[in-house]
């Protein structure tokens, strides 16, 4: 979260540069499942879907300590 990040000691520009690096790669994981979510149920007989593996490993990735 940006408050983890903004109460450090450390020059500010820095810190909120690692927060948006952070925060961009939290962003991707979501954005790339979710574009996979929606090709698996456009073409539901796609070979190896697994919606439920997917999501749970986004939210697995989301839920670890972000630093």
């Amino acid at each position: 979260m940006l408050v983890d990040y903004i109460t450090r000691d450390g020059d500010m520009e820095q810190l909120l540069t690692e927060f948006t690096k952070v925060r961009k790669e939290r962003v991707k994981i979501v954005v790339d499942a979710s574009m996979q979510l929606v090709e698996w149920e456009i073409h539901p007989e796609t070979p190896g879907a697994n919606p439920g593996m997917l999501m749970g490993q986004a939210m697995g990735a989301l839920t670890a300590p972000a630093f």
